[in-house]
């Protein structure tokens, strides 16, 4: 089904727009770990790491090196369920770093409780 921005911004959802495509992806609003509790602000880096790629390979794997503007919308990109996409973009701009290192491992981790208890049965 293909939607436009307007229609995606009528019923409440936000809408990237990439030459020519649409993508209704749900943004992932970052949690501030600024707590005094050690314990809540590891918590808030899970979360944050859970629901953000680009937060998961920036902060989580410490690739100090991404940079929000170029590597945001790439990392936005795989957030989604189906992937479709052809990524043309020039050597040295951490395409491998981004999606043969940190996406693989970002997409094996735990989503929910079903999928924790079933990966801990599965290695016992």
């Amino acid at each position: 089904m293909a939607y436009n921005v307007d229609d995606l911004k009528r019923i409440g959802l936000p809408a990237l727009e990439v030459g020519g495509f649409v993508f209704d992806i749900q943004k992932w609003k970052i949690i501030p770990p600024k707590s005094p509790n050690y314990a809540t602000n590891l918590l808030a880096h899970r979360l944050n790491c859970l629901g953000s790629f680009y937060y998961f390979a920036s902060i989580g794997l410490r690739k100090d090196r991404l940079y929000r503007p170029l590597h945001g919308p790439m990392c936005e990109l795989v957030e989604r369920p189906k992937l479709k996409e052809v990524i043309e973009i020039p050597r040295d701009h951490f395409k491998s770093t981004i999606y043969s290192e940190a996406y693989p491992i970002w997409r094996s981790l735990p989503f929910t409780d079903e999928d924790e208890s079933s990966y801990a049965n599965s290695w016992i």
